[in-house]
């Protein structure tokens, strides 16, 4: 059973970490001794200048490469001498151990064209075939170690947002705190040779029975991508990602979208996503119908994935979309709708529905947008990539990262302008107007119609520093008090935020309200 602790620094990897048990891209060994045996990566390398260490007993070698010896630790380090990984506890696995045959996967052959060229793949499944401990410390840890990973193995991720590819056998996956992701999309690739079914996720129970055969268990993680083949996934009573990727895939929200008094039930922002269908081959728009039947609180749809097949879905009230032109119908709940650079249609239905622009699938980041809801038809005058979009009952928009113009008509709207120097116009209606974070301070955004007493301004306290859920409003230039203040200076239209109050931190911009002499406590609305 190996030990393998993960550090800080590995979550800073841009590359796979894939190619750090592979030479392929030429280094240099700089250390071969009986104990000790050192690679560095060369310049030709994504991982230039980082360097495989690895300590042993009685390693030895000849010409061709190395002939024996036993592994006790193997450690890899970048550029700047950082730790990233260390393997360690091999007394159990004679397998993971053999210096010989580690030496075959991560140097390869002299001559590939009689022996095995260098495979980091085959070097990362060596070491890591036993039951093995995974333990990482409380960073985001954005890359997943690599292989098949045979054995029973146990995860600890510890806090922040983790990736986790599963592996072969009975293992057992602790996300911990933060943004959690467990994968088996690396069947897509030489992964899935062994594999004999589509995985079965079920969320309530932490339960998932892998692709070849072993029954896992997981908790304290936030998204599951499935297989190549058809996969099955039940949520639970929070709020869960899904994301099926190829293969005619069911995903069950979890809990009903209604109880049995026709109320809307909690468990209502279940999100299945396909945007990366094309990184594995799927090169076609969507096709979502969030509702073709309903019965004991249960909302039942299908979705045309990226591949061409049809997916089930039961109780999904978000799906993201893909890069080309991708078709959303909604259902009677409230539904929210990505759906990136294609021309791309909404229809929302019933309930309260949002198109969510924040998010793109390509390199290039919208330009930003602009929206009119009191249009018949084209209201999405341009979605940021030069589209004209159909967008028919939608009630919420959600802007891109650039300078927005949203415009809403006579119903209530919700619209949130992001990043960039933003234009809103609520029109009718009770409006919010929502904030999620600091970085929307200092945009010289404008609401060119807000109307105190009706409209809403809506603040994420957990995005800005100092707020808390007690509103402290001074209608003036300067706070009052040593707090939070959000002050409303009628002589130039504009309303900052000051994290301290009369502090040392300055107040900053928030958004210009044309037109308003004064503002209420009763405007705002702060939610955690």
């Amino acid at each position: 059973m190996a030990k393998i602790q993960i550090e800080t620094a590995f979550r800073d990897l841009e590359d796979w970490p894939g190619r750090l048990l592979e030479t392929r891209d030429g280094g240099t060994i700089t250390t071969r001794t009986s104990q000790s045996f050192v690679f560095t990566h060369g310049n030709d390398s994504d991982f230039a200048g980082f360097r495989v260490a690895v300590t042993g007993k009685g390693l030895t070698y000849d010409s061709s490469g190395a002939t024996g010896g036993t592994i006790t630790a193997l450690k890899i380090f970048d550029d700047q001498g950082n730790l990233l990984i260390t393997f360690s506890n091999f007394a159990n696995n004679a397998f993971a151990a053999d210096f010989a045959q580690f030496f075959a996967s991560f140097i390869g052959s002299p001559d590939p064209d009689v022996g095995p060229d260098s495979d980091g793949k085959v070097t990362w499944s060596m070491l890591m075939s036993g039951n093995d401990t995974v333990t990482a410390g409380n960073d985001s840890d954005w890359q997943s170690l690599v292989g098949l990973d045979a054995g029973n193995d146990h995860y600890t991720m510890g806090a922040g947002d983790d990736y986790v590819n599963g592996g072969m056998g009975n293992d057992t996956y602790s996300g911990g705190d933060g943004y959690d992701t467990l994968s088996y999309d690396e069947t897509h690739y030489s992964d899935g040779l062994a594999m004999i079914r589509g995985v079965s996720v079920n969320f309530a129970s932490g339960v998932v029975l892998d692709p070849w055969g072993g029954t896992d268990s997981f908790s304290g993680f936030e998204e599951v991508r499935g297989s190549r083949l058809n996969d099955s996934f039940t949520g639970d009573g929070d709020r869960n990602r899904f994301m099926g990727l190829r293969g005619r895939d069911t995903i069950d929200g979890g809990s009903d979208s209604y109880d049995s008094g026709g109320n809307r039930t909690e468990d209502y922002r279940d999100e299945v996503r396909y945007h990366r269908d094309y990184d594995l081959g799927g090169n076609r728009g969507i096709v979502v119908d969030l509702e073709t039947s309903f019965a004991n609180g249960s909302i039942r749809g299908t979705i045309r994935d990226g591949f061409g097949n049809i997916d089930t879905m039961i109780d999904i009230e978000r799906v993201v979309g893909t890069r080309f032109n991708d078709t959303f119908v909604g259902s009677r709940n409230n539904n929210q709708f990505s759906g990136g650079e294609g021309k791309d249609s909404y229809s929302g239905e019933d309930g309260w529905d949002a198109i969510n622009f924040g998010r793109w699938f390509t390199d290039d980041a919208p330009d930003g947008i602009n929206v009119d809801l009191t249009r018949t038809s084209g209201q999405i005058i341009n979605d940021g990539f030069g589209n004209t979009e159909n967008a028919t009952g939608i009630e919420a928009i959600y802007g891109s990262v650039s300078n927005d113009r949203i415009k809403g008509d006579a119903d209530d709207n919700e619209f949130a302008g992001s990043e960039g120097t933003d234009t809103l116009t609520g029109g009718g209606g009770a409006d919010y107007f929502t904030f999620s974070w600091e970085g929307e301070l200092n945009q010289n955004d404008r609401i060119t119609d807000f109307k105190s007493g009706t409209d809403k301004l809506a603040f994420d306290i957990y995005g800005f520093t100092g707020m808390t859920e007690t509103v402290t409003l001074v209608n003036g230039r300067n706070a009052t008090e040593a707090r939070g203040t959000f002050i409303f200076d009628a002589s130039n239209d504009t309303l900052y935020w000051d994290s301290d109050g009369t502090g040392a931190a300055n107040k900053e911009a928030i958004v210009v309200l044309t037109g308003v002499a004064r503002l209420a406590v009763g405007d705002f609305e702060l939610w955690a």
